[in-house]
């Protein structure tokens, strides 16, 4: 009984060894197909395992596999992916070719899109449904009363004229007070731009309607990606721009009509009424000395009495 029980102990302490000695040692090196020169950093690894290795400073590597081990993987940033087999084998040499894919590249454009809680600037957003359809000729002008802390003042009343837009206040007496104006990422001019014509407005030619969004940055801690345009904040405009689906086709109009406001005293008159008055003009005018002279001047100038005209 003691002798089975040490066997089974000795067993189970070279099961270890016995394992490890499953494994097998494989060596290569991996170059550069086009150019022959050596690739280190390339990673090398066990299909469906977690064992592998990278090459080093010559291109070569060392890697120990299981013994049942079939297929080696060769990775490497700018390269294709290469499987080899490795049945039966103790070493591997391969030639990694370039990749073809190219990365597009990438415009970066501050605060376009942002995770809110990795916000730390003040900030507002309106839609484009807000400011969409609006009797208002600029997009300056529609923003008034929906951006908290910005004020926008008409200087004058025709339609689509430049506003003093202020955030926050005005930062300087002598320099200019108004925002920077970013859209699409593209830093713009607004205002009068004529020196000639106080009343024009540039932003006057951006159809609100084709407006996404607007996000007003109110804060330095916001507005400092734009540097010292920004001092006084800054205002990006989203455009809208086409979408995969359906298409839409969509159609928005206004109507209107008018009265002329009438009052007792100028109201329409009729053939005898227009008859009458005019004959006592013509008399308190000194035209005519009597109402027999006032009605032969009016039969001469403007026809007979018979036709009631309203």
């Amino acid at each position: 009984m003691k002798r089975k029980l040490f066997y089974s102990l000795l067993f189970v302490l070279c099961l270890p060894v016995w394992l490890f000695a499953q494994q097998r040692l494989l060596t290569g090196r991996v170059i550069d197909q086009d150019k022959g020169t050596p690739l280190p950093g390339v990673t090398v690894r066990v299909e469906g395992t977690n064992i592998g290795t990278q090459t080093g400073l010559d291109g070569t590597f060392r890697l120990e596999v299981p013994e049942n081990a079939q297929t080696l993987v060769f990775s490497f940033v700018g390269y294709n992916t290469q499987q080899v087999n490795i049945a039966g084998r103790s070493s591997v040499n391969i030639n990694l070719s370039a990749s073809n894919k190219q990365l597009n590249e990438v415009v970066v454009v501050g605060y376009g899109q942002q995770n809110q809680k990795e916000l730390t600037g003040s900030l507002t957003q309106v839609s484009g449904k807000q400011v969409e359809n609006v009797p208002l000729a600029s997009i300056d002008q529609n923003l008034q009363g929906k951006v908290p802390g910005m004020q926008v003042v008409a200087t004058s009343g025709q339609p689509g004229a430049a506003v003093n837009v202020r955030i926050r206040g005005i930062g300087s007496f002598n320099a200019g007070a108004g925002p920077l104006w970013v859209i699409d990422g593209v830093p713009v001019n607004a205002g009068d731009l004529s020196r000639n014509t106080p009343t024009s407005n540039a932003l006057a030619g951006l159809n609100p309607n084709d407006i996404e969004s607007v996000t007003v940055l109110k804060d330095a801690a916001s507005a400092s990606i734009y540097g010292s345009r920004a001092a006084n904040g800054v205002i990006l405009i989203t455009t809208k721009r086409g979408k995969a689906g359906k298409t839409n086709i969509r159609f928005d109009g206004q109507y209107g009509w008018n009265t002329i406001a009438l009052s007792n005293t100028a109201k329409p008159l009729n053939t005898h009424e227009f008859f009458t008055l005019t004959k006592e003009g013509l008399i308190n005018a000194g035209i005519a000395p009597d109402d027999a002279t006032a009605t032969s001047i009016f039969l001469s100038n403007w026809g007979d009495t018979t036709t009631n005209t309203n």
